[in-house]
């Protein structure tokens, strides 16, 4: 699964699965910044996120 790890707002690393990349030009910076925008906003935070944890625990059982 490539990932990505944003540094600043000048530089991203981006892995994916036969390669790696450094990349700081704006707009590839950009398009970045807004994916993690938009993967934040369907993320579970604090209770949340500790409720679908518990529930995938207990599914294992």
């Amino acid at each position: 699964m490539p990932t990505f790890t944003i540094f600043d707002d000048t530089r991203v690393h981006a892995d994916t699965l036969d390669a790696a990349a450094t990349l700081t030009q704006p707009s590839h910076v950009e398009l970045y910044a807004r994916a993690f925008d938009r993967l934040s906003q369907g993320a579970a935070r604090g209770a949340a996120a500790r409720s679908l944890m518990a529930g995938a625990l207990a599914s294992l059982d």
